[in-house]
């Protein structure tokens, strides 16, 4: 079968790592050259296993989760035993299909490891900032009960305040996201030395202002519009926002202030780059899936074929225009 070999090289040759997995069974019967390279499995052995022989899942839960992917396009994150028995965590894409006449599960996955350890690691930082910023409050509030207690002198405990002052100063000024602290009206309390640079004033050009005295309007209404969400709903809010072709995870949540009221508190960071990598293989799977239809689907001509295609291609990258060559080898020319 001339298009079923085309389409083999064309996955062998494929940077991803792609499975072919029967969803009932889970075994697999098709691995590529990327997918042999990465589980340090050869071909033959390989597409003589069952996917729970690299799944850290149990056996049922692995089943369950291949039905899921057996009626729709599914994505899902894993930890994957290599050859050499060391653990990675992969991100799957699942779409059902037929491969030789067979359903099949078409599956690409992405080395997630790097990702999830950084993940891991920025929340053991953010762990260790809000352990650190309740030692801070606890000590505090000894201060203030040890003020009316012993009646200490005002002198020690400004001095008190002031080093734990530097201190929280100190935490957030090195976190590279945005962090800040507004008061019951939207204006600053406390900004990171992050969001400083990002607004390119200095801390006292800053704190008692809201963002329509520091920033264009429509990014404050943006922002006013997030932070008063949380004090509306009164619970954490974690949402993605674009501004100037830049995408940001936001953590906006409500805070007691001294006075009783509540202020909001925030954690902003720039995931531009995560985003845009996550639809360049949004972008891809779609364009592996057209791949599957144009060589799977029967057509009357190569024609119907070429065009079937075409009008695809033009749907995928959202152009208006679009051209295929064919090149006569012969004549060395290319034909439109």
């Amino acid at each position: 079968d001339t298009s079923l070999a085309d389409f083999v090289n064309t996955f062998d040759d494929h940077g991803l790592v792609i499975l072919f997995i029967e969803p009932v069974s889970g075994n697999i019967i098709y691995a590529n050259n990327a997918a042999v390279s990465f589980y340090g499995y050869t071909r033959e052995e390989f597409e003589s296993m069952h996917i729970s022989q690299v799944n850290t899942l149990g056996s049922d839960e692995a089943a369950a989760n291949m039905q899921i992917a057996a009626s729709k396009s599914e994505n899902f994150l894993f930890q994957h035993k290599l050859a050499n028995g060391d653990i990675r965590w992969v991100e799957v894409s699942s779409y059902p299909t037929e491969y030789n006449g067979t359903p099949v599960l078409f599956s690409t996955l992405y080395d997630a490891t790097g990702k999830i350890i950084l993940e891991q690691e920025h929340q053991r930082m953010m762990m260790a900032v809000a352990i650190a910023g309740a030692s801070i409050l606890t000590a505090l509030m000894f201060l203030l009960v040890s003020l009316n207690r012993k009646a200490k002198s005002l002198a020690k405990v400004n001095q008190a305040l002031e080093s734990a002052s530097e201190l929280r100063a100190t935490f957030i000024d090195a976190d590279t996201s945005f962090v800040y602290l507004k008061d019951e009206h939207l204006k600053y309390v406390f900004v990171n030395k992050a969001l400083r640079d990002f607004y390119h004033l200095s801390y006292d050009d800053i704190i008692g202002r809201d963002d329509f005295a520091l920033i264009e309007d429509d990014f404050a209404a943006m922002c006013t519009k997030a932070d008063m969400d949380a004090l509306k709903q009164h619970k954490l809010i974690i949402s993605t926002t674009s501004w100037d072709g830049r995408y940001f995870r936001t953590t906006k949540f409500p805070v007691r202030m001294s006075n009783g009221a509540f202020g909001v508190g925030a954690y902003i960071s720039d995931d531009t780059e995560e985003y845009e990598r996550q639809q360049n293989l949004e972008r891809m799977l779609k364009g592996n899936q057209l791949l599957l239809k144009v060589l799977n689907r029967s057509f009357h001509s190569k024609q119907e074929q070429l065009d079937y295609a075409l009008h695809e291609l033009l749907e995928l990258s959202g152009s208006q225009y679009g051209y295929i060559y064919l090149y006569d080898e012969a004549k060395e020319e290319f034909v439109l």
